[in-house]
Protein backbone atom coordinates (compact mmCIF):
# COMPACT_ATOMS: atom_id res chain seq x y z
CA UNK A 1 0.00 0.00 0.00
CA UNK A 2 1.45 3.40 -1.02
CA UNK A 3 2.17 5.92 1.70
CA UNK A 4 -0.57 8.50 2.44
CA UNK A 5 0.13 11.95 0.99
CA UNK A 6 -2.25 14.76 1.89
CA UNK A 7 -3.79 16.76 -0.92
CA UNK A 8 -2.27 20.22 -1.34
CA UNK A 9 -4.28 22.87 0.44
CA UNK A 10 -5.36 25.72 -1.81
CA UNK A 11 -5.11 29.04 -0.12
CA UNK A 12 -7.88 31.50 -0.85
CA UNK A 13 -6.83 34.23 -3.22
CA UNK A 14 -6.10 37.60 -1.70
CA UNK A 15 -8.98 39.99 -2.42
CA UNK A 16 -7.81 42.62 -4.84
CA UNK A 17 -9.98 44.96 -6.85
CA UNK A 18 -7.08 45.70 -9.18
CA UNK A 19 -6.97 42.09 -10.29
CA UNK A 20 -10.45 42.59 -11.76
CA UNK A 21 -9.47 45.53 -13.97
CA UNK A 22 -11.18 45.17 -17.38
CA UNK A 23 -11.22 47.01 -20.69
CA UNK A 24 -14.43 48.87 -19.78
CA UNK A 25 -12.68 50.29 -16.73
CA UNK A 26 -10.24 52.17 -18.96
CA UNK A 27 -13.19 53.93 -20.59
CA UNK A 28 -14.60 54.69 -17.14
CA UNK A 29 -11.26 56.26 -16.20
CA UNK A 30 -11.39 58.33 -19.40
CA UNK A 31 -14.89 59.50 -18.35
CA UNK A 32 -13.55 60.56 -14.95
CA UNK A 33 -10.54 62.20 -16.60
CA UNK A 34 -12.82 64.32 -18.77
CA UNK A 35 -14.75 65.39 -15.68
CA UNK A 36 -11.60 66.34 -13.81
CA UNK A 37 -10.29 68.19 -16.88
CA UNK A 38 -13.56 70.14 -17.02
CA UNK A 39 -13.14 71.19 -13.40
CA UNK A 40 -9.51 72.24 -13.82
CA UNK A 41 -10.12 74.09 -17.09
CA UNK A 42 -13.07 75.92 -15.52
CA UNK A 43 -10.81 76.98 -12.64
CA UNK A 44 -8.18 78.23 -15.08
CA UNK A 45 -10.89 80.17 -16.94
CA UNK A 46 -12.00 81.86 -13.72
CA UNK A 47 -8.38 82.84 -13.09
CA UNK A 48 -7.47 84.32 -16.46
CA UNK A 49 -10.76 84.64 -18.43
CA UNK A 50 -9.38 82.98 -21.56
CA UNK A 51 -12.28 81.88 -23.75
CA UNK A 52 -10.20 78.97 -25.06
CA UNK A 53 -10.08 77.43 -21.58
CA UNK A 54 -13.84 77.76 -21.14
CA UNK A 55 -14.54 76.22 -24.56
CA UNK A 56 -12.16 73.36 -23.84
CA UNK A 57 -13.90 72.77 -20.50
CA UNK A 58 -17.29 72.79 -22.22
CA UNK A 59 -16.03 70.31 -24.83
CA UNK A 60 -15.07 67.82 -22.12
CA UNK A 61 -18.72 67.24 -21.10
CA UNK A 62 -19.78 65.55 -24.37
CA UNK A 63 -16.53 63.57 -24.36
CA UNK A 64 -17.31 62.32 -20.84
CA UNK A 65 -20.76 61.27 -22.02
CA UNK A 66 -19.31 59.33 -24.95
CA UNK A 67 -16.88 57.49 -22.66
CA UNK A 68 -19.71 56.77 -20.20
CA UNK A 69 -21.83 55.21 -22.94
CA UNK A 70 -18.90 53.24 -24.30
CA UNK A 71 -17.86 51.76 -20.96
CA UNK A 72 -21.34 50.32 -20.44
CA UNK A 73 -21.52 48.93 -23.96
CA UNK A 74 -18.08 47.37 -23.73
CA UNK A 75 -18.88 45.76 -20.38
CA UNK A 76 -22.09 44.25 -21.78
CA UNK A 77 -20.42 43.18 -25.02
CA UNK A 78 -17.59 41.40 -23.23
CA UNK A 79 -19.85 40.10 -20.42
CA UNK A 80 -17.42 41.41 -17.82
CA UNK A 81 -18.11 43.28 -14.64
CA UNK A 82 -16.29 43.80 -11.38
CA UNK A 83 -16.65 45.46 -8.01
CA UNK A 84 -14.01 47.97 -9.03
CA UNK A 85 -15.89 48.76 -12.24
CA UNK A 86 -19.16 49.45 -10.44
CA UNK A 87 -17.56 51.74 -7.86
CA UNK A 88 -15.37 53.46 -10.42
CA UNK A 89 -18.34 54.10 -12.70
CA UNK A 90 -20.31 55.68 -9.85
CA UNK A 91 -17.40 57.92 -8.93
CA UNK A 92 -16.81 58.93 -12.55
CA UNK A 93 -20.50 59.78 -12.99
CA UNK A 94 -20.52 61.97 -9.87
CA UNK A 95 -17.44 63.82 -11.09
CA UNK A 96 -18.42 64.18 -14.75
CA UNK A 97 -22.16 64.79 -14.39
CA UNK A 98 -22.37 66.35 -10.94
CA UNK A 99 -19.32 68.34 -9.92
CA UNK A 100 -18.02 69.29 -13.38
CA UNK A 101 -21.27 70.95 -14.61
CA UNK A 102 -21.45 72.89 -11.34
CA UNK A 103 -17.86 74.10 -11.80
CA UNK A 104 -18.60 75.00 -15.43
CA UNK A 105 -21.74 76.90 -14.42
CA UNK A 106 -19.82 78.78 -11.73
CA UNK A 107 -17.15 79.72 -14.27
CA UNK A 108 -19.83 80.88 -16.70
CA UNK A 109 -21.14 83.34 -14.13
CA UNK A 110 -23.88 81.48 -12.28
CA UNK A 111 -22.79 82.77 -8.89
CA UNK A 112 -24.97 82.29 -5.84
CA UNK A 113 -26.92 85.29 -4.66
CA UNK A 114 -27.88 86.99 -7.90
CA UNK A 115 -30.75 85.52 -9.84
CA UNK A 116 -33.99 86.26 -11.60
CA UNK A 117 -36.66 83.56 -11.83
CA UNK A 118 -40.10 83.58 -13.37
CA UNK A 119 -42.40 80.72 -12.50
CA UNK A 120 -46.06 79.85 -12.83
CA UNK A 121 -48.17 78.59 -9.93
CA UNK A 122 -51.89 77.81 -10.32
CA UNK A 123 -52.12 79.83 -13.51
CA UNK A 124 -50.60 82.93 -11.91
CA UNK A 125 -47.17 84.04 -13.08
CA UNK A 126 -44.70 85.14 -10.43
CA UNK A 127 -41.31 86.73 -10.75
CA UNK A 128 -38.63 86.46 -8.10
CA UNK A 129 -35.51 88.53 -8.32
CA UNK A 130 -32.49 88.89 -6.12
CA UNK A 131 -30.04 91.66 -6.84
CA UNK A 132 -28.35 92.00 -3.45
CA UNK A 133 -25.68 89.76 -1.96
CA UNK A 134 -26.90 86.96 0.31
CA UNK A 135 -27.41 87.98 3.89
CA UNK A 136 -29.03 91.34 3.26
CA UNK A 137 -32.74 91.77 3.96
CA UNK A 138 -35.10 92.30 1.05
CA UNK A 139 -38.51 93.76 1.84
CA UNK A 140 -41.44 92.96 -0.42
CA UNK A 141 -44.78 94.60 -1.16
CA UNK A 142 -48.22 92.91 -1.19
CA UNK A 143 -47.55 91.32 -4.61
CA UNK A 144 -44.30 89.79 -3.44
CA UNK A 145 -42.11 92.17 -5.46
CA UNK A 146 -38.96 93.55 -3.83
CA UNK A 147 -39.01 97.15 -2.66
CA UNK A 148 -35.99 99.40 -3.01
Amino acid sequence: MPPFTPAPVERPKHFSMLRDFHLADFFTLANAGCGVATIFLAMVYVGNASAAHFLAAAAMAPAAFVFDVLDGRIARWRHTHSALGRELDSLADVISFGVAPAALGFAAGLRAGYWDVTYSFRGQEYRMQMTRPPGSTVTVNEQGEPRA
